[in-house]
């Protein structure tokens, strides 16, 4: 990344594009229409990685700071919180289990080297283990009944 990546950036960003964003979020609702637009200003300003650890290339904030930002996210578009909360817990768990020494690491990656240009789909998901989605690829079977 170009710049030292802080939570406060992210929380003073949100403060800049949040007037646009409850604008569209109006719009939107009216119109029966997804968040489209609030999507690409999010990847523009390289939200989707900010999860990711720095040294995998993304901004490196903790879980709980990345719930402070959709938290304050949602008072200005919830529709926008909301998509954006889904693609971070895919982030969290690849992340714990990179952490933990598990598979993720390749999908964090790509998440931070795909800048602006992510996409996220499961169209990015391959059968290669280090590069599935880590809730997906489970280390062992659960025992007993769930």
């Amino acid at each position: 990344m170009d710049m030292q990546v802080t939570t406060k950036n992210f929380l003073e960003l949100i403060d800049e594009i949040g007037p646009s964003f409850a604008e569209r979020s109006k719009e939107n609702s009216e119109t029966d229409n997804f968040i489209h637009e609030n999507t690409k200003y999010l990847k523009r300003l390289k939200f989707y990685s900010a999860m990711v650890p720095v040294e995998l290339g993304g901004g490196g904030v903790s879980h709980s700071e990345m719930c402070a930002i959709i938290q304050k996210l949602g008072r200005y578009c919830p529709s926008t919180a909301l998509t954006f909360s889904m693609h971070q817990h895919i982030i969290a768990a690849n992340r714990w289990n990179h952490n933990k020494g598990n598979a993720g690491k390749a999908m964090l990656e790509m998440i931070a080297a795909a800048g602006d240009q992510y996409e996220p789909a499961a169209k990015h998901q391959t059968r290669h283990q280090d590069s599935a989605p880590a809730i997906f690829t489970p280390r062992r079977r659960p025992q007993g009944r769930l």
